[in-house]
């Protein structure tokens, strides 16, 4: 059975969002912002004169999970933010499903069901919204 990441972890999730923050700043990200609920953490931040934002369901999870996650997300985001300075990755491409669009949405929220519907139909329907008017 494979082990999840920092399983056994006691760091609090509000120092592993503080530590979140940190490797943002380190990897000269803007600005950042989180919010923590019961139904699911924000990760909001500024890069590259794009905005990023992740969602983390805190739905269901009880403490030690809650803990794991945002582990688990520190290290995702560090990971990312690591290899777009080394040079092997792009912003766009390594950030690309969290990227915030003009209306709001996330690019993984606004493709996703197209992605299904094209391999459902063997169609390539527009993969954005139009935003010209």
């Amino acid at each position: 059975m494979v082990r999840r990441y920092a399983e056994t972890t006691k760091v609090p999730v509000e120092q592993s969002l503080l530590a979140i923050q940190a490797v943002v700043a380190k990897y000269d990200g803007g600005q950042f912002a989180y919010g923590l609920g019961d139904e699911q953490a924000v990760i909001a931040f500024t890069k590259d004169d794009r905005q990023v934002r992740f969602y983390v369901s805190m739905k269901d999870r009880d403490p030690q999970d809650r803990r794991v996650a945002m582990r688990a997300l520190l290290l995702v985001i560090k990971a990312k933010l690591e290899a777009v300075a080394s040079g092997i990755m792009l912003f766009e491409d390594e950030f690309l499903a969290n990227i915030v669009l003009p209306n709001g949405s996330l690019v993984g929220q606004e493709v996703r069901a197209r992605i299904a519907k094209a391999y459902e139909t063997a169609e390539m329907p527009a993969l954005l919204p139009d935003y010209s008017a």
